[in-house]
């Protein structure tokens, strides 16, 4: 009589299963990482071509306003970032 063979699974699958599992951590981390460096850069107004204006609106002629930048953190009273639509 044969000996029965245990039906787990085979140690290729658990082996292809830890490298798709670091593949995506590292993915995952790559993101993060390039997520964060757009955010600072989008934070910027000047960056982004726009101006900080102390007004509610924009007064130039075809330009709106973007929340979430660094006018907000002024010390001259200039908290609207205005940019250019184009």
């Amino acid at each position: 009589m044969q000996p029965k063979k245990a039906q787990g699974m085979p140690i290729n699958v658990i082996i292809i299963a830890v490298i798709a599992l670091i593949l995506l951590v590292v993915i995952l981390t790559i993101t993060s990482g390039k997520l964060k460096a757009f955010g600072k850069g989008t934070a910027n107004c000047k960056a982004q071509g726009g101006y900080c204006e102390s007004t509610i609106v924009c007064v130039k002629p075809k330009y709106t306003d973007v929340q979430g930048t660094d006018c907000k953190s002024r010390t001259d009273g200039k908290t609207l970032c205005c940019i250019a639509l184009y």
